[in-house]
């Protein structure tokens, strides 16, 4: 059976670098709330963050 996966394309790549960009700036500015902040007031994004990084990690199985 396969397992999802998700490529590493430019667009994925590309994604998690905005995502790590934005938590520098809001930890070094603090014009902006961190990842931390978003969660605890939105719990859903940490659920969703969380399992976008699992499936992210998930090595597909050999084929």
């Amino acid at each position: 059976m396969r397992r999802p996966s998700i490529p590493e394309t430019r667009t994925t790549k590309a994604l998690v670098a905005a995502i790590c960009a934005y938590e520098c700036a809001a930890i070094c500015t603090g014009h902006v709330p961190t990842i931390t902040t978003l969660n605890r007031r939105w719990p859903a994004l940490g659920v969703v963050l969380v399992g976008a990084l699992a499936l992210h990690f998930w090595t597909p199985a050999p084929i």
